[in-house]
C-alpha cells in the first residue's frame, strides 16, 4: 500500500522526469538545426572519408547504454540481495532479539 512519503516520492521523480525531457527536447532541437547548417558546407569528400572510420553513432550510443543498463541491472540485483540477507523469509524488518531475564536474586549463574 503507498505512503504518503512514496507518493510524493513518485510524483517529484515525475516532474524530474518530464523536465529531463523538456531539456533533451530543446538540446534535439538545438543539434538538429545545427547539424543541418554544418552539414551544407562541409564538402562532399569529407563527408564519405570521415563516415568510412566512424561507427555508426545510434550504435555507438546502443552499446554505451547497454553496457550501462548491465551495470544499473546488477547493482540492483545486488542491492536486493543485500536487503533480503537483511530482512526475514517474510519480508518484514528483522525483529530485535528479547532482552536476557536478570537472575533471580539469590540464585548463582556459573555453571
Amino acid at each position: 500500500m503507498p505512503t504518503a512519503l512514496t507518493d510524493i516520492t513518485t510524483k517529484v521523480q515525475e516532474q524530474v522526469l518530464e523536465a529531463l525531457r523538456a531539456g533533451q527536447d530543446a538540446v534535439v532541437d538545438t543539434v538538429t538545426t545545427v547539424a543541418g547548417t554544418v552539414e551544407r558546407v562541409i564538402p562532399e569528400p569529407a563527408k564519405g572519408t570521415l563516415a568510412l572510420n566512424l561507427p555508426l553513432a545510434s550504435e555507438a550510443a546502443d552499446q554505451a547504454f547497454g553496457f550501462a543498463g548491465k551495470v544499473l541491472d546488477a547493482q540492483h540485483n545486488f542491492v536486493n540481495r543485500v536487503l533480503s540477507a537483511l530482512t526475514p523469509d517474510n519480508g518484514a524488518p528483522a525483529a530485535k532479539p528479547a532482552p536476557k531475564a536478570a537472575p533471580k536474586a539469590g540464585t548463582s549463574n556459573a555453571a
